[in-house]
C-alpha cells in the first residue's frame, strides 16, 4: 500500500529517439496525442506550458509541441 511503480523504458531516450521509434512502428499518430512531458501543474494535463526543458525537448524531438494547438504547425 502507498507504492507507486513507473514503467519508464524509455527513460534513457531522447525526444527524438522516442519519435523514430514511434514512427518506425507507426504508432506516432495514436501514441503522440497520449502523451504530456510538461513540468507546468494542471488538474487534467490538458496542455503543455512550452516554456520548460521538457516541453522543448519535445518540440525539438517530434516537431511539435502539442498536436491540438493550433499555433504549433509544423
Amino acid at each position: 500500500p502507498g507504492v507507486f511503480k513507473f514503467n519508464r523504458p524509455f527513460m534513457q531516450h531522447d525526444k527524438r529517439g522516442v519519435a523514430e521509434l514511434y514512427t518506425t512502428f507507426g504508432v506516432l499518430d495514436e501514441l503522440f496525442p497520449l502523451t504530456r512531458s510538461c513540468e507546468d501543474d494542471t488538474t487534467d494535463f490538458s496542455h503543455h506550458c512550452g516554456d520548460c526543458w521538457f516541453c522543448l525537448e519535445r518540440k525539438w524531438g517530434y516537431g511539435v509541441l502539442d498536436p491540438h494547438l493550433e499555433k504549433d504547425e509544423k
